[in-house]
């Protein structure tokens, strides 16, 4: 299990994707069914270390993998002397994903009358071509686990991450103001007057998921009552224009 989230870590820090803009969804492949009850019994857990939307358990692992394998030539040819010519050399090239399965469960595979011992092979999983070449995926496998990210971003995907981002403001304005998240108070916001921002359609559409993620009171700053107190205050910038933002404010209620 940890090894499946340690890939798809590294897959989203090979492919840059910010850990607060969330994936469409995350693939885990594995024959085993026990492996995959495992994994969906942990689900929301994994979706949560991967911020994904959606994760799909898959057993067929021949739709995604394919099973690659290495030679020990020393071990080999120590083994088999001028047995292991060039064409058992090339055989052991052209061994298919059932193949090199069946090794790995029996302990030794038979090409023609040579016995391949267990060892000999150094077998790996890697992702096929579908999905290695895809620009909308990252994947990421060894012989325990194998993750399939689907990395493309769409609009509603990048709103969702930006919220994340002002929720985090919010959260790093609380700690610098000493404030716990047991003590009563409320977070305002405001925007230039641009109706058609992406700013003001986050907050339009994502403002109850920020309200719940900081279990504070969270509205525009006109509903802030005059005799409330300003604790702090700090802005969220559009990192794709620096036009749009919005200024946050944590104040303590009104007596």
């Amino acid at each position: 299990m940890q090894s499946a989230i340690e890939n798809g870590r590294l897959v989203r820090e090979r492919n840059a994707i910010g850990l607060k803009t969330p994936l469409a969804s995350v693939t885990l492949v594995d024959a085993d069914p026990a492996a995959l009850k495992d994994f969906q019994e942990v689900a929301s857990y994994i979706k949560e270390e991967l911020n994904c939307l959606e994760l799909v358990t898959e057993g067929n692992e021949d739709a995604y993998l394919d099973y690659k394998c290495e030679p020990d030539n020393k071990l080999i040819g120590g083994a088999l002397k001028k047995a292991y010519d060039k064409k058992l050399k090339a055989a052991i090239t052209q061994l298919s994903s059932a193949q090199l399965r069946g090794y790995l469960n029996e302990g030794s595979l038979m090409l023609g009358d040579v016995k391949i011992e267990s060892g000999w092979l150094r077998v790996e999983k890697v992702f096929n071509a579908k999905y290695a070449a895809h620009a909308e995926y990252a994947g990421a496998s060894d012989m325990t686990s194998s993750v399939l990210l689907r990395t493309a971003l769409d609009d509603n995907l990048k709103l969702m991450g930006q919220s994340r981002e002002v929720t985090n403001k919010i959260q790093k304005l609380r700690k610098s103001a000493g404030i716990s998240i047991d003590d009563q108070i409320e977070v305002f916001y405001s925007t230039p007057e641009k109706k058609d921002s992406v700013l003001n359609q986050i907050l339009s559409e994502h403002s109850d998921k920020i309200r719940k993620a900081i279990k504070m009171p969270f509205g525009p700053v006109g509903q802030k009552q005059p005799n409330a107190v300003l604790i702090g205050e700090t802005t969220y910038e559009n990192a794709d224009n620096e036009a749009e933002f919005i200024t946050l404010y944590i104040c303590k209620p009104a007596p």
